[in-house]
């Protein structure tokens, strides 16, 4: 029994027994959905949107609650009205985030549209239309920073592949980065994406900035990366008010489950799992969004740096982790051991090199000088020093069997394109070993998908500049059961004139880097002559 005032019957009533009209969600997301219509090439111009929108629920709406909207009548002229002027507000929005092309006449919108390489990220990757543009500052300021630390890591330690000279022609050899420069990019790219308006929604509940501020204490960089870009360990006071934003939240707790910092509450235990699943998507965007700069100096290492980022967030490390915890049975203690041997019995020199090859050189090993290796340095049991090595002889070994290039005039454009057909071999097991075994990353989501492919991400490059000439992907079998291993066939691309304006000397070069997408110290490099 429900008691009204008498002039109140009827309202009520009709509450009751009447149900309220659902309307229309589309104009928050509107330009998103435009956006994705633009570069699909559903619309191409402002009459197409208008037309596009008369179809939808949202103008069904309008036409049944004007004012709702803000439409002046339910008159279809003003429907119509009404619907242009949100396309065109909606048009100026993507234009200022650089999301589609106007062409503009006299201060006036004309009716063409294009779309653009952010609006085609935003739309394929599903995100904000403001946040490629975010991406592509982010790109930006990056390959800045990976460029002036390589050039400072030079004069540090001439050794590494960051000098002037060429690795060795037509044979992968190891190759790595400086510390330095994989952990200021890593930083960077990470806080980039933290800082996008995919987590304006994460939430900061009521005094967890005092919670951020604790877990600030516990992480490597803090909120920012301003401490590791100066050289400056960060300190652990921050100001509340950047503790209470989501996006400083969101960096914090990408770095906690990096270093398996212990959280402060439970709510943050899912609020990780919510960042993490957005991260591989938001980081496939970012590389897009770089890939395009690709004519840039700098631009070849970068895009490198987007696979060694790739490694280190599936093997759940930070770039000053000891490579081989990735084997499984294997800790930082035994990892030290480990280096430590391998150093005294090597002949090799420079001692931090040799820690960033070391999982390649095992893997080289044959397994019963392996077991040897491990059986005396770790003393555990054979079932363990078994498994272990079922790990490292899991991990594929790449060989480049052969690479030729050739070019071509294209006739349509008169553009002559340079053409690289490569064959890798790819071989699981060992020799004198077993095949098999489960892959690496241990502690990374891989662990319990193993039989989950592996990925390559092949990136050609010219090496005075270094610049992107190509890039290609290529999917590999978890493992396979011929002692010969596999041969998978590559074709990559180039702009011929691009790649010998910066080849060098004697008849140029470009550099091939053959880079895993889940393991990390296991990235190849060679010099392949373009004559």
């Amino acid at each position: 029994l429900v008691m009204v005032a008498a002039e109140k019957k009827n309202f009520y009533r009709k509450f009751l027994y009447s149900p309220f009209p659902v309307e229309s969600c589309l104009q928050e997301r509107i330009c998103e959905n435009l956006n994705a219509e633009i570069a699909i090439g559903t619309i191409n111009s402002i009459t197409d949107a208008v037309g596009y929108l008369a179809w939808t629920f949202f103008a069904r709406r309008v036409k049944a609650n004007p004012s709702f909207y803000g439409a002046e009548s339910d008159s279809d002229e003003d429907v119509e009205k009404y619907l242009l002027s949100v396309v065109e507000d909606s048009m100026e929005k993507l234009s200022e985030e650089s999301c589609i092309k106007l062409n503009v006449e006299d201060d006036e919108i004309t009716d063409a549209l294009r779309p653009t390489i952010i609006g085609k990220a935003a739309a394929h990757y599903y995100l904000d239309h403001r946040t490629p543009k975010q991406m592509q500052f982010g790109v930006r300021q990056a390959r800045k920073l990976v460029m002036t630390f390589l050039e400072e890591s030079k004069a540090v330690n001439a050794s590494t592949s960051t000098n002037d000279s060429l690795p060795n022609v037509m044979k992968l050899e190891h190759f790595s980065m400086p510390l330095k420069v994989d952990e200021v990019s890593f930083a960077w790219i990470l806080y980039v994406l933290s800082s996008t308006h995919e987590f304006d929604e994460l939430p900061v509940r009521h005094n967890e900035e005092f919670l951020n501020e604790e877990l600030n204490e516990n992480v490597p960089w803090g909120a920012d990366t301003s401490g590791l870009l100066s050289n400056a360990r960060h300190s652990g006071s921050a100001n509340l008010d950047i503790m209470a934003d989501p996006h400083t939240k969101c960096f914090l707790l990408i770095q906690a489950n990096l270093v398996q910092a212990k959280l402060p509450i439970s709510d943050y235990v899912n609020d990780t799992k919510t960042v993490l699943d957005q991260i591989p998507r938001l980081l496939a965007a970012m590389q897009f969004v770089a890939i395009d700069d690709n004519t840039t100096a700098g631009s070849f290492e970068l895009i490198t740096q987007f696979s060694r980022s790739k490694q280190l967030l599936q093997s759940r490390s930070m770039p000053h982790d000891p490579i081989i915890c990735q084997l499984a049975g294997i800790n930082k203690k035994g990892a030290a051991q480990i280096s430590r041997n391998m150093k005294k019995s090597s002949q090799e020199t420079g001692g931090a090199d040799i820690e960033q090859s070391l999982l390649a050189t095992l893997r080289c090993m044959p397994r019963p000088k392996a077991h040897s290796l491990f059986q005396g340095t770790l003393k555990n049991k054979r079932s363990e020093i078994d498994k272990i090595l079922n790990s490292l002889y899991a991990i594929p070994l790449v060989e480049l069997e052969k690479a030729n290039v050739t070019h071509r005039i294209e006739k349509s454009t008169r553009k002559s394109v340079g053409i690289l057909n490569l064959t890798l071999k790819v071989q699981y097991g060992n020799a004198n070993g077993k095949i098999g075994g489960k892959p690496p990353s241990a502690r990374g989501p891989k662990s319990s998908k193993s039989d989950e492919p592996y990925s390559l991400t092949l990136l050609l490059g010219s090496p005075q500049q270094r610049v992107l000439l190509s890039h290609a992907t290529m999917g590999l079998p978890s493992r396979n059961n011929e002692s010969n291993g596999i041969s998978r066939d590559c074709k990559m691309e180039f702009d011929w004139e691009s790649a010998n304006a910066d080849g060098g000397e004697n008849g140029g070069h470009m550099l091939l880097r053959v880079l895993h997408e889940d393991i990390r110290g296991m990235d190849m490099e060679t010099a392949i002559n373009l004559r």
